[in-house]
């Protein structure tokens, strides 16, 4: 018999969960600054201070989201 394939844990990336959770509030405060204009009234809790704050701000956000990822895959292989 051959010993089963080692499977995908999530506790062996630390942080994935927040990180990604961080990615997806980044995404949708970047995307509220590019369709900063056509977002409905009912909707409007979405728009930041200005649409350059929510693009800048969503971009910061998913570049360091980049790096966390980055980190969290160094310290799984170093493990």
């Amino acid at each position: 018999m051959t010993p089963d394939p080692p499977r995908f844990k999530v506790s062996s990336y630390p942080g994935l969960i927040q990180t990604g959770l961080l990615c997806i509030v980044s995404l949708l405060w970047f995307t509220s600054g590019v369709l900063y204009n056509y977002i409905p009234s009912w909707l409007a809790f979405l728009k930041g201070p200005s649409r350059e704050v929510c693009i800048i701000g969503g971009g910061a956000g998913m570049f360091a989201c980049l790096i966390l990822f980055l980190i969290s895959t160094t310290v799984a292989r170093l493990k």
